[in-house]
């Protein structure tokens, strides 16, 4: 009965853990996106924009696909923006972070 026991939870570790890794490995991603986006579009802030992709981090995974859209690809978020898609909540979360973020990053808006 231990040996089956010691089974069970040896398997439910296992599969907890390769639970966790999957969301890792995706906010290694978004981080990656978010950081290269910023870059692309204003290459002379390398240091902000890593900064920034950290505080992204901390924010909704809706915000952080937003903002790397608009950075990566300004007129879909365009589209986006103007067919009402972006909820009154996710602008006034962008505003806060871009604060925040700037006072964190030492960087104006």
């Amino acid at each position: 009965m231990r040996q089956v026991l010691g089974a069970v939870f040896g398997l439910a570790v296992l599969a907890g853990g390769f639970g966790v890794a999957a969301p890792a490995s995706a906010a290694v991603d978004e981080h990656a996106a978010y950081y290269n986006a910023c870059v692309k579009v204003s290459p002379g802030l390398k240091a902000a924009c890593a900064c920034r992709a950290d505080a992204a981090m901390k924010a909704s995974p809706e915000l952080r696909a937003d903002i790397i859209l608009s950075m990566s690809n300004p007129g879909a978020y365009a589209a986006k923006a103007r067919a009402g898609k972006v909820p009154a909540a996710i602008i006034h979360q962008w505003e806060q972070f871009s604060a925040d973020s700037a006072r964190q990053c030492h960087v104006d808006n």
